[in-house]
This record gives C-alpha cells, structure tokens and sequence, in this order.
C-alpha cells in the first residue's frame, strides 16, 4: 500500500498570483490606450505604434545588458548579447510564425531583405574579429 503525502494548498499565493496578474493587466489596458491615442494624434498607424512599442519592450532589456557590458569594458558581451537576440529573433519568431501560417516569402524579400541581413551579418562578424582597426 503507498501512501502520497499531501501538503495543504497556501491560498495565500494564490492571491498575490491573481493579484499581480490583474495589475499586469491593468497596465498593459493603460500602455495599450496611450499608445493609440499618441498614434492618432500623430497621425500613426495603431498597428505600427503596437510594433513600435513591443520592439522597444523587448529590446530594452538587450539594451541595458550592452550598456552594462560595454560599460565595463566587455565587448564580447555586447556583440554576443546583439548576435544571438538578432538570430533568437528571426529563427524563433519567424519559425514559429511559419508554424502557425504560412508566410509569403516575396521578391524583394528574395532579392533585397536577405542579401541586407547577410551582408550586416558579415560585417558584424568581421567587425568583432578585429578586422577593421582605426589604428593607422
């Protein structure tokens, strides 16, 4: 015969969880309604505001750890932190949004977005191989 001890649920997390869940909610509601009404008086499109403020809330936290690195005199920090965000962001979201339907891949995506990417991608990588120096 096995016995399964159990523990007594603390609903006392509950709480805080539901509690912390409605704040999170609440501020999203009021970024979500400052956001268009400064799209509408700046003649923005909401959906480019929306784009604009999530590009941003995802690339702060980036941004304060390359500050901090380079501040402290690591660059390799900073180019790994850039590099794998980038490659995070355009393998996990464009994959997963290929998952969930299908993306029209077009010509100029072919002919201009790609060769752009590798190129900058290039430059990047010889840029933190110490390449190109500005020592004469």
């Amino acid at each position: 015969m096995v016995i399964l001890a159990t523990k007594k649920h603390n609903h006392f997390y509950d709480g805080i969880f539901y509690s912390w869940f409605s704040y999170a909610d609440s501020g999203r509601r009021v970024v979500s309604n400052s956001v268009d009404k400064f799209g509408l008086a700046w003649s923005v499109s909401p959906v480019v505001m929306g784009l604009t403020v999530v590009a941003f809330a995802t690339g702060a936290p980036e941004l304060a750890i390359s500050l901090q690195a380079a501040a402290e005199g690591k660059p390799d920090l900073v180019l790994g932190n850039i590099l794998g965000s980038n490659i995070a962001n355009i393998l996990l979201i464009l994959g997963i949004a290929g998952l969930v339907r299908p993306l029209k891949i077009t010509n100029r995506i072919i002919k201009i977005d790609v060769p752009v990417v590798i190129g900058a991608s290039v430059l990047l990588f010889c840029a933190g191989q110490g390449w190109f120096s500005y020592a004469h």
